[in-house]
């Protein structure tokens, strides 16, 4: 980013006299501080280049077109602060920064914010002030903008409003004035003496004067004058008394108008609660009414039909509602649905074919697929709604499961949310996987932190037995923004990466060090619980890299896709044996099949059994089918808003 320099800074050595030394003698014209022997420190952009070594780009920080508050990285900066306008402070934001575990856009931006707000504008408060976030559009902008300049205005700025007439003279400014005339100040000749010293000796004279100039004036005046003066405190103090009583009266009214206005804030909060729920309640009777209604003309024409064929006939009927997991050419929730010779209903209710089954990468969606991922992918929903809770701590909102719409870099808590739901289907069988937030590889991080993490999710987990009924436990990994699996096969003592990326890097330089550290932490787990297969683990097999087919070179943004088939397809057998019928990125139909499945695992989290949300998403996309019932111009719209999302997200 070009701010290495800030690292160690002596910020904390600066005399504390020095700024209002600088500033009572900065001329902010020719932005210069004339010194009392005539020395001369002139402040240029490029002077705090020297003393600071930020970037000096040729961009200018004020962007022409700023970022939009609807902007995706504008909610997502905004999601992690309070939502408390009073505590978005420069504190807070610093706790942010602290606890951060990556590196990306967000990360920059809180740094940048962080820089501006203490070492550039400042306020006489703490609060933030948000013009980094709407002016640097870019993680590539940063280096390019002349930020020297920045902080120039913002000198020039503070002392134009710096009040030096008044007693409490505090001054708001950003500490970098300081910080830029004190490297500059050792270089002017001040006849011997330090700043310091200059400022206390100025200070004393002035004093000496001011006090032979009271003295002598005193000696002069007369009594009448000390009369005069003794009536006018007299009155000055009887007007100040009238003024705090005006002023006790005026804080009186405005408490009182302020409780009514809570108070009128607080009826009409439970009129809307009130109405919402009528309306909920509306809904409800409305879909309860729909679903009587058309479970009575099924019976109804089921008994026409049985009527109407003869005892030997036994036709193949068969439903294709929603939730049938038909084509869609063959299922159509607009039409009622004939198969011989009754009419069958669509039903209120979504659901993924796929929910205990292994996903096909072939299949055309379903009506549902298509539908459910639709109504997440046209980005309307309040960004914030948790649309998947497993009930076990996995929460995802709105705008992070937006991440799977095409071209989009998928976010690691959509990754947690599938294995949440691969664990509930696996359990009757031999696989486990765990989520990325248990095995995040951190050098300063404590090995047996690390264990503990990992015995307390499978602690949770009654159906793992600690292990003893898995074959294979799966670890995702992310690392640099990317992401592949390491699979330990306890039965036979060996492990296996699974990584879609095709790059020239070897194992010692790309893989080694996560995998080791990894490896050492089952090894240590399995040896803490007594499993039976520590013997095979405990041998130092060689790791095997999958050399799959369908490997890429270009793809570099759907890796996240790729480590969730590979999670729920692989067995544990590599090479020819495993069968996925995922295509080569060669293929014509190859960015067809990744928005395909990219749609599927969508339906699939989010329908899915194991989340507590599923009825909510399956009335928003029903709802937002009928809102939107011209199928073409929903799907151009759809199409539109992922063309938009993608954009921003490179951006």
């Amino acid at each position: 980013m070009g701010f290495g320099t800030l690292l160690g800074f002596p910020y904390i050595k600066f005399p504390t006299k020095l700024p209002y030394f600088i500033l009572k003698h900065l001329d902010v014209n020719t932005m210069e501080v004339k010194l009392p022997n005539g020395g001369v420190i002139e402040i240029t952009p490029s002077k705090i280049r020297e003393v600071l070594g930020i970037p000096m780009g040729p961009m200018s920080f004020y962007a022409e077109n700023k970022r939009l508050k609807s902007n995706s990285v504008h909610c997502k900066f905004m999601a992690q602060l309070s939502r408390d306008v009073r505590k978005r402070t420069t504190s807070s934001l610093s706790e942010i920064i602290q606890t951060s575990e990556g590196t990306d856009i967000i990360f920059d931006l809180n740094f940048l914010m962080l820089f501006a707000n203490c070492l550039g504008t400042c306020r006489n408060t703490a609060m933030l002030k948000y013009h980094v976030l709407e002016n640097v559009m870019s993680s590539k902008d940063i280096p390019n903008i002349d930020w020297c300049i920045f902080i120039w205005n913002c000198i020039k700025e503070s002392k134009q409003k710096w009040d030096d007439t008044t007693l409490e003279n505090w001054y708001y400014g950003p500490h970098v004035t300081f910080t830029v005339e004190n490297q500059f100040t050792e270089n002017v000749d001040v006849e011997g003496e330090n700043v310091d010293e200059q400022v206390e000796k100025q200070a004393r004279e002035e004093v000496a004067v001011k006090e032979a100039a009271a003295k002598e004036l005193a000696e002069k005046e007369d009594p009448e004058k000390a009369v005069k003066e003794a009536a006018a405190k007299e009155h000055a103090e009887k007007e100040d008394a009238q003024k705090v009583a005006k002023e006790e009266a005026k804080k009186k009214q405005e408490a009182e108008k302020h409780q009514e206005a809570l108070k009128l804030k607080a009826e009409q909060e439970r009129a809307q609660k009130e109405a919402e729920k009528e309306l909920n309640e509306k809904r409800k009777a409305a879909a309860k009414e729909l679903n009587e209604k058309r479970s009575k003309e099924k019976a109804e024409k089921e008994a026409a039909r049985q009527a109407e064929i003869p005892e030997f006939e036994s036709p193949s009927i068969q439903e294709k509602p929603f939730g049938t997991g038909k084509d869609i050419g063959e299922a159509s929730i607009e039409n009622e649905i004939i198969e011989g010779k009754r009419k069958v209903k669509p039903s209120i209710y979504l659901k993924s074919s796929y929910n205990n089954k292994i996903s096909n990468v072939m299949e055309a969606l379903t009506e549902d697929e298509r539908l459910l991922a639709y109504s997440l992918f046209s980005m309307e929903g309040d960004i914030l709604d948790n649309v998947f809770d497993d009930g076990k701590g996995t929460i995802v909102p709105r705008i992070t499961m937006q991440s799977l719409s095409p071209g989009v870099l998928i976010d690691s808590l959509v990754i947690d949310a599938f294995v949440a739901v691969m664990n509930e289907e696996e359990r009757r069988k031999l696989k486990k996987l765990l989520t990325i937030g248990c095995n995040d590889q951190n050098e300063k991080k404590n090995l047996n932190k690390q264990i503990e993490t990992l015995m307390g999710i499978l602690n949770k987990d009654e159906t793992s037995f600690k292990l003893r009924d898995v074959k294979l436990v799966f670890f995702p990994i992310i690392a640099h923004k990317h992401y592949y699996v390491i699979v330990f096969d306890l039965d036979k003592g060996h492990a296996v990466i699974l990584d879609d990326s095709n790059s020239d890097a070897d194992y010692e330089g790309k893989y080694k060090k996560i995998f080791d550290f990894v490896r050492e932490m089952l090894v240590h787990f399995l040896n803490r619980t007594k499993h039976p297969a520590l013997q095979k683990m405990m041998k130092d097999a060689p790791v095997k890299i999958a050399k799959m087919k369908w490997r890429t070179k270009e793809n570099k943004i759907d890796c996240g896709l790729y480590m969730m088939m590979h999670m729920e397809m692989f067995e544990g057998e590599i090479g020819l044996k495993w069968k996925t019928n995922i295509l080569d990125e060669r293929n014509r139909q190859y960015s067809e099949q990744i928005k395909r499945m990219r749609m599927r695992y969508t339906a699939k989290i989010l329908l899915h059994d194991a989340n507590k949300n599923s009825k909510m998403m399956s009335d928003f996309a029903i709802k937002f089918d009928e809102e939107h019932n011209d199928k073409e111009e929903q799907k151009k719209m759809v199409e539109e808003a992922m063309i938009r999302k993608a954009s921003e997200e490179k951006h």
